[in-house]
């Protein structure tokens, strides 16, 4: 009896022992290779921190900066930048460094700006040299309210250039324009019966224009026919430049012209008891610069 007793209380404690080994090992491998599954304790994320990267400042442009235009607050600014990506001399992060200074070539929006693409603004070229494409030149024509189309000209259009000319026919040995003035010559000699000798010869201009001799069907004799009116030239029109691109109308100004010319458009304060006065209109231009 005894010794039955005996035997059931170490099965009792042997299968304790095992229900606490499994336990264990039931914890262990939960703790150890699920550790996602483990509820957070209290005041601790589960999330794992995200390193902090390091950043700086990078300027880029905001809006097409065309060639030879200046760099000012509205067209660059500066973004953010990854520090450990940013090559040394690569981009510009001081902007300071890039205002007050002009574009050496056009320059998209969202462009970061390299010293490469700017231009020092105290160099001796025209802000107009910057608008010029390398290995072409601007020339100025003038114009008027039909050759300009009604002044509906813009910098950037593309135009044909169209001249017209006026020929005429001119004679190959005087390069004049014909007919020609007839004229009289006194050949040398006695003038008539008893008359003096001329020693040399004398030419005598007349108002008739030279003609030419024409025999009339008619009469079956020569007639000699002299033009009513001098020579009308002959108008010819051709397309002397194609898809030019307009690069401003009228003069080049400096910052101050036009700051003086927006000045006077603007129009000057009402005194009491008094009318405005109107805002002077612009002079048309009578140029074009392509």
């Amino acid at each position: 009896m005894a010794t039955g007793g005996r035997r059931r209380g170490r099965a009792f404690i042997l299968i304790a022992l095992i229900l606490i080994l499994l336990l264990v090992l039931a914890w262990a491998v939960v703790r150890f290779f699920a550790p996602q599954q483990l509820p957070a304790a209290p005041g601790e994320s589960s999330v794992p921190p995200t390193p902090v990267e390091e950043m700086t400042s990078i300027v880029i442009s905001v809006q097409p900066v065309s060639r030879g235009l200046e760099f000012n607050e509205t067209n660059v600014t500066t973004i953010p930048y990854p520090k450990k990506d940013l090559v040394e001399g690569a981009f510009i992060t001081d902007i300071q460094e890039v205002l007050g200074k002009r574009a050496k070539f056009d320059i998209e929006a969202r462009t970061p700006i390299t010293m490469t693409m700017l231009v020092d603004p105290t160099m001796k070229n025209s802000p107009a040299a910057f608008q010029i494409p390398p290995g072409q030149v601007a020339i100025t024509i003038p114009v008027s309210k039909l050759s300009s189309v009604a002044y509906g000209l813009e910098p950037g259009d593309h135009v044909n250039v169209i001249v017209s000319l006026l020929l005429v026919d001119i004679d190959p040995g005087f390069q004049s324009k014909l007919p020609n003035n007839t004229g009289v010559v006194v050949a040398p000699g006695p003038s008539g019966e008893g008359g003096p000798t001329t020693i040399s010869a004398s030419v005598s201009k007349t108002d008739s224009l030279s003609g030419r001799t024409e025999l009339d069907p008619t009469l079956g004799q020569p007639i000699y026919v002299i033009p009513s009116e001098p020579q009308r030239p002959r108008l010819v029109s051709q397309t002397l430049i194609q898809d030019a691109i307009v690069l401003r109308l009228g003069d080049f100004t400096t910052s101050d012209q036009q700051a003086q010319a927006t000045a006077q458009q603007q129009p000057t304060p009402v005194p009491a008891g008094g009318q405005a006065q109107q805002p002077t209109e612009p002079a048309k231009p009578d140029t074009v610069t392509l």
